[in-house]
């Protein structure tokens, strides 16, 4: 459709299919993240106790004792199916001082399990309609 100028305009209808497309790559640009690009949502009280499900995993992190630069804080890594500590803080040299410190190393402690399950290779999309496919076999 011209608009006098020699420079054409959409129709409603072309601009819709384009809107819709848009909104398709963009939901399939998110269904392929991976995890080191996944945000972790963390639960409870940053400063005392908190946790995360990620994948199949739980993540705990916890103040234990002290203040400030003394302070101790302690994680896991722990299966949801099995209830297993697959890692902890306890088996670590590294003392975490603050709850972030904490997070992050559980974090940490949890990728090469995730990895270890293939969920490097594909994305949680993927993952999740793989596990879906298996159920229906």
């Amino acid at each position: 459709m011209s608009n006098g100028t020699g420079m054409h305009r959409r129709s409603k209808e072309e601009a819709g299919k384009s809107d819709e497309r848009q909104i398709n790559l963009k939901t399939t640009m998110n269904s392929q993240t991976t995890i080191e690009q996944e945000n972790i949502h963390w639960r409870g009280d940053m400063d005392d106790d908190c946790t995360a499900e990620w994948n199949g995993l739980l993540l705990r992190a916890e103040w234990s004792r002290g203040e400030g630069t003394d302070a101790i804080w302690w994680w896991a890594v722990i299966s949801i199916e099995t209830g297993e500590q697959l890692d902890t803080s306890n088996t670590h040299s590294h003392t975490a001082t603050t709850g972030e410190d904490a997070r992050k190393c559980a974090e940490e402690a949890a990728r090469p399990w995730l990895l270890a399950k293939g969920y490097n290779k594909y994305s949680p999309l993927e993952l999740h309609n793989k596990r879906n496919l298996k159920g229906l076999r």
